[in-house]
């Protein structure tokens, strides 16, 4: 937990790899956060795609915090929360074992109509420059996981990106394989270890606008020349 006033460390999974920027091993303190270039080679880097820690999300909240202006003390009361740094109300794990990649696998079984994940660190972005301002708070690896969590949704062209674990509950391609609603209330009984998914066509608005054109510029794939 980040006590008011504290130093905040860089995540340690971040401050391992930076393009050989040793300066991103330093410590980042109140009212000093470095600022980073955008990221421009996502779909390129090979960056490591990790289950991110416990103090990796407590910064991506707390620079999402700093980029609207609030300070730590606001924040971290907020984040402290019942103890958690996540939205999720039942027992889960992180793995990577899969063909989705990282993604959310209940520990116990859940039963139907479980409200599962709650949404308390889905923050919004409403117009491009706060997106870019929060970005450029975050090492080249963290903003693009960001910007591959993130989406469009609604009619107002706001995005959204859920700073816990929450973003690592995937798409379900098929019907049978949903067992999530949009309210991330189980539709059926899950099991122990089954993968925890939901259907993305029923919130994300594939029009993208201003959004996707900021993802498009940190995941461009300059061998096939896309923009």
């Amino acid at each position: 937990r980040t006590k008011p006033n504290s130093i905040i460390m860089a995540p340690r999974e971040t401050q391992r790899r930076h393009h050989g920027d040793s300066s991103s091993l330093r410590t980042i303190r109140r009212h000093e956060y470095r600022t980073y270039p955008p990221a421009t080679d996502c779909a390129t880097s090979n960056y490591p795609r990790l289950i991110h820690t416990q103090e990796t999300w407590i910064f991506l909240q707390n620079a999402y915090a700093h980029s609207k202006g609030h300070n730590y003390e606001h924040r971290s009361s907020h984040n402290n929360r019942g103890g958690a740094h996540h939205g999720f109300n039942v027992d889960f794990e992180v793995r990577d074992d899969g063909p989705r990649g990282r993604s959310i696998y209940s520990t116990h079984p859940i039963s139907k109509n479980t409200h599962v994940y709650s949404g308390s660190w889905v923050v919004k972005f409403t117009t491009p420059d706060e997106l870019v301002a929060y970005l450029k708070l975050l090492p080249h690896d963290l903003q693009c996981d960001v910007l591959l969590w993130a989406f469009p949704s609604g009619s107002n062209g706001h995005a959204y990106v859920a700073l816990d674990e929450g973003s690592f509950v995937n798409h379900g391609e098929t019907n049978d394989s949903v067992n999530l609603d949009t309210d991330c209330r189980t539709t059926r009984d899950v099991v122990q270890g089954e993968e925890l998914l939901e259907d993305y066509g029923h919130f994300i608005n594939k029009s993208g606008g201003w959004f996707e054109d900021i993802r498009k510029r940190a995941w461009q794939d300059k061998d096939k020349g896309s923009s």
